[in-house]
């Protein structure tokens, strides 16, 4: 039996260039195939080109929070989503969670991500 190791594709929407390249510092590698969007509205136009696996969205964006953008992923193709708002910025109410999405309150800004080894 052979074994092929997945691709995946993950699409990470921010309006924050830094956010955007520490998410893709985490991601690196052969197995991860890594797409941009600056705007939900442009990151609606790439899910129709493109089937993703995950994908990350830094809240708020510049066109809307970015929560309706999430529940509609998860609703429509069972991407898995999650959206990382700032913890002043951060409501459940606004941040609701689908099967195939979740809400992530994100640390202050002075904190970086890092990568578990």
């Amino acid at each position: 039996m052979d074994f092929t190791e997945h691709r995946y594709r993950i699409l990470i929407v921010s309006s924050d260039d830094r956010f955007g390249r520490e998410v893709s510092t985490l991601l690196q590698g052969d197995q991860f195939q890594q797409d941009f969007s600056r705007s939900a509205s442009d990151a609606r136009c790439k899910l129709l080109e493109n089937q993703y696996d995950f994908v990350i969205v830094n809240a708020p964006l510049r066109d809307e929070f970015g929560s309706r953008l999430c529940i509609d992923i998860s609703r429509n193709n069972g991407t898995v989503a999650a959206i990382f708002a700032a913890t002043d910025t951060y409501d459940e109410r606004r941040c609701p969670c689908t099967a195939f999405s979740r809400s992530i309150s994100r640390p202050p800004k002075h904190w970086s991500l890092r990568r578990c080894h």
